[in-house]
């Protein structure tokens, strides 16, 4: 959302950055230790131990981090890996990230995945989603009908003049070098129920490219001041 301000006449806003430094310290060892070495971490002792009978470990695994606080949403800590290497210079980290960005050290996996279903569990998001997307329609009810569900005539409708299409596996459509994709490029359609299409099939079956056109809608709303 915040990527997407200048869009709508902002030149600044105000932003907290919840990141805790010290659980950004832990969370890196932790995932260095169990995620990419495949140790135990030793709470008590701040150590990793890695036992004698542990299998190779892959050359190009990766592992992700993410900490939130249940009482608020924060997100504590994010941290992604591998890490690079100690002798490589930050010249050679971007020209390999120009490259080949899917294998850059640049990228933390814990912010970001490539849509591939090696990453799917990026897709979990779509819950945080859901609760905006409810909190939005909360108290109006043009909104809870339409999150409840919509023909798919009615939802071309609403998508005309902004690209989303039901029938189309891209947003938004017609697709370009940076349209958002479902699975396999399955039509949205393919999650209606009976004809219908609502927030419950969208989480259901997992539909990138409802979720990204309904979140830049609330958020062109919110931004107004629609509340």
């Amino acid at each position: 959302m915040l990527g997407r301000l200048g869009a709508h006449g902002y030149s600044h806003a105000a932003a907290t950055l919840s990141i805790d430094t010290q659980w950004q310290a832990a969370a890196d060892q932790v995932l260095d230790c169990v995620g990419l070495r495949q140790g135990e971490w030793n709470a008590a002792t701040r150590e990793c131990v890695v036992s004698d009978n542990a299998g190779s470990i892959p050359e190009r695994r990766i592992a992700s981090l993410v900490v939130v606080d249940a009482e608020n949403g924060d997100i504590l800590a994010a941290a992604g890996g591998p890490h690079a290497p100690a002798d490589v210079t930050p010249a050679d980290l971007i020209a390999f990230d120009r490259f080949n960005p899917g294998a850059s050290r640049l990228r933390v996996h814990a912010w970001q995945h490539d849509g591939g279903k090696r990453y799917s569990p990026g897709s979990t998001f779509k819950l945080v989603d859901a609760l905006g997307l409810e909190h939005w329609a909360a108290g109006r009810p043009e909104r809870l009908a339409q999150l409840a569900s919509r023909t798919l005539e009615e939802w071309n409708a609403l998508g005309k003049s902004s690209g989303f299409v039901a029938q189309a596996g891209c947003y938004p459509h017609p697709c370009s070098p940076h349209w958002i994709s479902n699975f396999e490029g399955k039509p949205a359609s393919n999650a209606a129920r009976n004809g219908r299409l609502g927030l419950a099939e969208a989480l259901e079956n997992s539909v990138n490219t409802w979720f990204a056109w309904m979140v830049e809608r609330s958020d062109a709303t919110a931004l107004e001041g629609d509340n």
